[in-house]
């Protein structure tokens, strides 16, 4: 019986790991940067720009007033948002 042989994988092709919050821990949507508002679920680059040109935030629930965010997504983020 012969072994497979698997080709070596080229890991710099990849796209870098998008990181993640700490349990418990909310984004100052406020003062948050590019690659943090992207740590948001559902947020990329184009829309962490558009939170970015929508500041400053009076509440949290403002941030539906940036075009791409409804209530579903709002609702993702929520939890995970704060304004101060």
């Amino acid at each position: 019986m012969t072994t497979p042989t698997v080709a070596p994988t080229n890991l710099s092709n990849l796209p870098p790991a998008k990181a993640t919050l700490a349990p418990g821990a909310k984004i100052n949507i406020n003062t948050a940067s590019l690659s943090e508002l992207q740590q948001l679920p559902g947020i990329g680059p184009a829309m962490a720009q558009r939170i970015m040109e929508g500041r400053p935030y009076r509440s949290v629930q403002d941030l539906k007033k940036v075009k791409g965010i409804g209530d579903v997504t709002y609702g993702k983020l929520a939890p995970l948002i704060t304004v101060q």
